[in-house]
């Protein structure tokens, strides 16, 4: 049974000989793994827009009255049946969604039965693929820039530079979803009716009340300070992998693979930046390169890469960028020129 047939069937278009293989169809225990995977074909060809997701829920809240409304006035004794008549015959219930046929309920039920299976799969698997952010804000920051700001819900976020999130303005009744590109800080406001879910690429890491720091500007990494969240990777072959971080720990997930690395991580590296701190542990040039490039807002070049390689340590607190290529001096043979966003690097 695929879905043109059933959406036939719902537009009254259906023969008699349809309805009846379509009764027989969902009497069996397979019809749900086949509308299943119907559906699953189908939604991989849909691309969900923002505005969608707002739309499906009118038109569910719609069905759903329809459903309550045929099940309350099945309820009632006759007496009331007749007293309910006229406000029921104005009212939008289920049966008009069907086609007019005999009077035999043998055609409603499995009506129904098919109509709540499809809404359920739809909503389920839209859930696990994909949560978009309805009537978001948006919060950027340029390269050299860093800012810090509250959500309505009271949960704090640093955003790195070269950063963006993306999110509601009121977060819905039952999660709390944001959208990262970049890195940031998080101090999730503790609600435990709601989990706070933040969007990266094919990665989705869910939250209570916590505190971690994303970073998806390489690999997406996951570094967990406070509480616990869990990490869920999403293949394009729809697999899921998931593990669950508790403080100290890290998760990474490779640009090219769903797979979920867990380790242990150095505290300063990855979460000073947020307290104005560089830290570089063992970085090689082009580490150190990208790093600086991006928190001062400049454009470095160089005569030739470096033939030594670079394995640098260190902690520099509210330092002027010269300042710090005076340091690098000390262990590399290089000198440098400053001239506005640009620094050239010369190597011997």
């Amino acid at each position: 049974m695929n879905l043109k047939r059933l959406k036939k069937y719902f537009d009254s278009k259906s023969s008699a000989d349809e309805v009846d293989e379509l009764t027989k169809w969902v009497e069996k225990e397979e019809a749900v793994s086949d509308l299943e995977s119907e559906f699953e074909n189908a939604w991989k060809n849909i691309k969900v827009n923002p505005g969608d997701y707002q739309k499906w829920g009118g038109k569910l809240s719609k069905i759903h009255e329809k459903i309550e409304m045929e099940e309350l006035f099945g309820s009632l004794i006759p007496a009331k049946k007749k007293r309910f008549q006229k406000f029921r015959d104005r009212a939008p219930v289920l049966k008009d969604a069907f086609p007019k046929r005999k009077s035999n309920t043998r055609y409603i039920v499995p009506g129904i039965l098919t109509l709540v299976i499809f809404v359920s799969l739809a909503l389920s698997y839209f859930h696990r693929v994909q949560i978009p952010i309805i009537s978001s804000i948006e919060k950027s920051t340029e390269s050299g820039q860093k800012l810090s700001f509250h959500l309505e819900d009271g949960t704090s976020v640093t955003l790195n530079a070269g950063s963006k999130l993306s999110y509601p303005a009121n977060f819905d009744e039952d999660n709390r979803t944001v959208e990262l590109q970049g890195e940031a800080f998080f101090e999730v406001r503790k609600d435990a009716s709601r989990p706070f879910r933040v969007i990266t690429k094919n990665v989705i890491t869910t939250a209570l009340g916590t505190s971690f720091n994303i970073n998806t500007k390489k690999n997406i990494e996951i570094a967990l300070v406070t509480g616990m969240v869990s990490v869920e990777s999403l293949s394009e072959e729809d697999s899921m992998q998931s593990v669950i971080l508790n403080p100290g720990e890290l998760a990474t997930i490779s640009s090219n693979s769903n797979v979920i690395q867990k380790s242990v991580f150095d505290f300063r590296k990855y979460i000073s930046w947020k307290d104005g701190l560089i830290f570089f542990k063992e970085a090689d040039y082009l580490e150190i390169k990208d790093y600086l490039e991006n928190w001062y807002g400049v454009n470095i070049y160089s005569n030739k890469i470096p033939e030594t390689q670079w394995k640098f340590s260190g902690k520099f607190e509210d330092e002027s960028l010269e300042n710090i290529l005076s340091a690098l001096q000390f262990g590399h043979n290089f000198e440098y020129k400053i001239e506005g966003k640009k620094i050239q690097l010369i190597f011997n």
